[in-house]
């Protein structure tokens, strides 16, 4: 389908809204290809797909839940040594949850579902690497991707670190307490992680360290003396091997992803694809859609059709049109509906073959067209020098070289913008063409 025709169709905009229904940024991209249907074999089984899930909710299957972004480890794993942070396995971990649920709701056992379970040809059952994979970084890590503090490892560590700490608060507060003669205070101060003693100007001497800078008044100077030196390099040494412990968990952690890289990267197309499908269900679901009938020997009916752009009180459209007819022409007042009329019917037949559901009631028969052409709107150009007129004409010319008998065309006010006699010799040749 050209970009014209979508353009003079509102397409996009009611795309908008279905992509708006994905739980996955796979799904929008999915969607984004916009790739229509032109077998009714292959519209069939995405409908019955559809069918499938929406059997499921309405047996009260629970719903899929939402999906957390994992782009930046997909850009990365083809760097076989690339290592990931811990938000970025937090946020694989969650992906993957999410999409076992998303499987698991596709490979509901069949007698919850109607006969045909078309869902479940979506996914194979869930890998176990995958499963394991998930669990290992569950057991690893919390919220936002930080190790647990009850890692093995790290507990050991932070045992360690907090034996350093107190030792060194027990020196801070027992210095201050005993040399009162010649502290500022009573409590340590912090500096750049690093502890310091508030001490007077004029007593610096006396204590024996290393002074690490000076209070704004002049009257205080924040000092280690020599063995705060020692503890305070205890504490950081501390806090360093918990910092490379945990890069070696999570290097641990990037290289069994790197391991599922294959499994990943084939889970994340079957999401994309499925939570495509289950959007279409989100959307015929709010806008209470139908599946149409496809049209053969070229019938098309439109049973209460609703454009679902229209708000407040939308006047459906009824209309049938025989195959032996091959081509229409809407007359009547202005704001008569005429042109909602047209779009209408344009929009369905892109509607049905990428949405695969209409706002309409039962009994919509709409056929497979190869292509929908459209003259809708103001074709001026100024870049081209073009005249409204010659730039329908333009149009039209491109229209009537391209369409064939598997083509929709919609032409609105036709040749309406030059002299009407002119005009209407026009149209009925363009008509009879």
């Amino acid at each position: 389908m050209n970009e014209k025709t979508l353009e003079d169709l509102q397409f996009n905009e009611v795309f908008k809204e279905l992509s708006s229904q994905c739980l996955s940024e796979e799904g929008k991209r999915c969607l984004e290809r916009k790739i229509f249907v032109y077998d009714e074999a292959q519209l069939s089984r995405y409908q019955d797909i559809i069918d499938d899930m929406g059997s499921l909710l309405d047996r009260g299957i629970a719903r899929p839940e939402p999906f957390c972004s994992i782009q930046s480890i997909i850009s990365e794993l083809d760097a076989p040594f690339a290592e990931f942070d811990g938000e970025q396995l937090w946020a694989l971990a969650q992906y993957v949850r999410s999409a076992q649920i998303f499987v698991e709701f596709c490979l509901t056992p069949p007698e919850y579902a109607e006969s045909r379970q078309s869902a479940r040809t979506l996914f194979e059952p869930f890998a176990q690497e995958l499963h394991r994979l998930m669990n290992t970084l569950f057991d690893v890590l919390e919220s936002p991707g930080q190790v647990k503090t009850t890692h093995p490892a790290i507990r050991a560590l932070k045992a360690d670190l907090d034996q350093r700490r107190h030792e060194r608060q027990s020196f801070s507060i027992d210095f201050l307490r005993s040399q009162s003669t010649f502290a500022q205070a009573d409590q340590p101060v912090y500096r750049d992680g690093r502890v310091m003693l508030p001490i007077k100007s004029d007593q610096k001497s006396i204590v024996e360290g290393v002074v690490h800078s000076v209070s704004a008044s002049g009257a205080t100077v924040f000092m280690e003396p020599y063995r705060l030196v020692e503890l305070n390099n205890q504490v950081v040494m501390a806090e360093q091997r918990i910092l490379i412990e945990i890069a070696k968990i999570l290097g641990d952690l990037s290289v069994q992803t790197h391991a599922c890289k294959n499994l990943i990267l084939d889970l994340v197309e079957h999401i994309g694809e499925a939570d495509a499908l289950y959007a279409r269900l989100c959307y015929r679901r709010k806008h209470n859609c139908i599946r149409p009938l496809v049209g053969k020997d070229a019938i098309y009916r439109l049973v209460r059709a609703r454009h679902p752009l229209l708000k407040g009180h939308v006047v459906p459209i009824s209309i049938t049109i025989d195959p032996a007819i091959s081509a229409v022409v809407l007359s009547g007042p202005n704001a008569g509906g005429k042109t909602v009329t047209v779009k209408t019917m344009g929009l369905f037949v892109l509607m049905h073959q990428f949405f695969y559901v209409v706002p309409a009631a039962e009994g919509t028969v709409i056929p497979l067209f190869n292509a929908v052409y459209t003259d809708i709107g103001d074709d001026q150009s100024i870049e081209e020098s073009l005249s409204t007129f010659s730039g329908h004409m333009k149009r039209i010319a491109h229209i009537l070289s391209s369409c064939d008998k598997q083509s929709l065309v919609i032409l609105d006010e036709l040749a309406s913008q030059t002299d009407p006699l002119e005009g209407s010799a026009i149209a009925r040749a363009i008509l009879e063409y």
